[in-house]
């Protein structure tokens, strides 16, 4: 079978799984829009519209998307049904990597829910949206899962009380209610906050969080700041990472050790009373070093050391994410001016990215190979097995304009369980 013709049964079989969670109008907006985004490689309504290649108007087109993106907890719904249809694929993964970050308008004006974000590009305050995301990695085979996607406006919400604490804990709890189980949550050191650590510790939550350097924890014996506790632990352990980038192999050799903490509570005397880990990590023969704040399965000192190494190690994955959707779909740019529209669309555009980054693993080698358009030029096998979503995008982008979106036939019933809709073979 021609590669073209795999990669849409392939998108076909993948869309079909929301097929019974919405009614037949709103699931084929679903499914034109994600065929849209990848096809047009853009976010732009308009260039959506036109590629889906309809035979009314583009006016009619974008009107009707439009109208499609303004419904009410479509966002939800279909955040429910990613994780229900994806549950597999999200079980097997080892780390949840949970990473705020924004989405910049700096000329936006009429845009609704406008609101203050850092831009980190530019190094200043802005103007824009945050966004929670969470990707599942598993570092055993490096596969990627988009797990998680929310936009919102403090400002916008403020009559809620929401705050981005709240939304990063509404993150992994949905999660966590949604897959059935738990995994370790890694986060930088935006996540060194009460807030989130006394909330994962009361939900038994597994984490990861790198320190800032300023807190102080429990000793045994004294509260102290992190950054002198971690001044004395000896860095007995060793271990050299290879990493991937550009196509080239880096080898880094990090040294560490770790010690048993406790978290004091904010009032009053005492600790929690979940044992914790303190993780030192060095690099460049000790001119560089890190903290952690754990809440992991290890039994001593080297196992603690080596799951810091491999969970954090994953971290970096959602930042090659975020700078990969932003640049090649040109996320910046998406132009709709109600809010609900613009919670509703990052959600569908989250399940088109994990379209690339998930659902294509086997099909990878053989896009990048046989696509019209040259895609490796380096005779490595790195150059196909690495971060590889860029040309992926790339490949999508090329083969999906030279198919048409056929409307697909899917003979199922729903049915309706405690008030949600269920496809009675899955």
């Amino acid at each position: 079978m021609a590669i073209a013709n795999r990669l849409q049964v392939k998108y076909n079989q993948v869309c079909s799984k929301y097929q019974g969670y919405f009614t037949k109008p709103v699931y084929k907006f679903i499914r034109q829009v994600i065929y849209g985004i990848l096809k047009a490689r853009h976010v732009h309504l308009s260039m959506i519209a036109k590629s889906l290649n309809e035979t009314i108007s583009l006016k009619k087109t974008c009107e009707r998307l439009s109208r499609q993106l303004g419904r009410k907890d479509l966002a939800d719904e279909m955040s429910a049904a990613h994780i229900r249809e994806n549950r597999q694929a999200f079980r097997s993964k080892e780390y949840w990597i949970v990473d705020p970050t924004d989405i910049s308008k700096v000329y936006a004006e009429a845009m609704e829910g406008l609101g203050g974000v850092w831009d980190g590009s530019r190094g200043s305050q802005g103007r824009g949206y945050w966004v929670v995301n969470v990707t599942g990695v598993s570092p055993k085979d490096g596969s990627i899962s988009l797990m998680y996607s929310e936009l919102f406006s403090l400002e916008h919400e403020s009559e809620k009380s929401e705050s981005e604490n709240s939304k990063i804990l509404s993150a992994v709890g949905r999660l966590r209610q949604g897959l059935g189980i738990s995994r370790t949550v890694v986060m930088d050191r935006g996540g060194d906050r009460r807030v989130i650590l006394e909330a994962f510790l009361k939900n038994k939550q597994y984490f990861i969080i790198r320190q800032r350097g300023d807190r102080n924890i429990f000793n045994g014996r004294e509260r102290v700041s992190v950054s002198k506790e971690a001044g004395g632990i000896n860095c007995i352990y060793s271990r050299t990472v290879m990493k991937i980038r550009h196509g080239k192999r880096r080898l880094t050799k990090f040294t560490g050790g770790a010690v048993r903490v406790q978290l004091p509570k904010e009032h009053g005397e005492g600790c929690f009373s979940d044992p914790l880990w303190l993780v030192r990590l060095t690099r460049k023969e000790g001119r560089a070093e890190s903290w952690y704040l754990c809440r992991i399965k290890a039994e001593n000192e080297e196992r603690a050391f080596e799951t810091v190494i491999e969970g954090y190690g994953c971290r970096w994955k959602i930042e090659e994410v975020h700078r990969q959707i932003k640049t090649d779909y040109h996320l910046e740019s998406v132009q709709l001016q109600r809010y609900v529209a613009l919670k509703n669309f990052n959600v569908l555009f989250w399940a088109a990215m994990n379209f690339i980054y998930q659902h294509l693993d086997k099909l990878a080698v053989d896009l990048i190979q046989f696509c019209e358009e040259k895609l490796s030029y380096r005779p490595s096998i790195y150059d196909i097995t690495g971060f590889v979503y860029y040309k992926l995008s790339r490949a999508v982008h090329l083969l999906f304009y030279r198919l048409r979106l056929n409307d697909l036939s899917c003979h199922c019933t729903r049915v309706s369980i405690g008030g949600q809709l269920f496809l009675p073979f899955l």
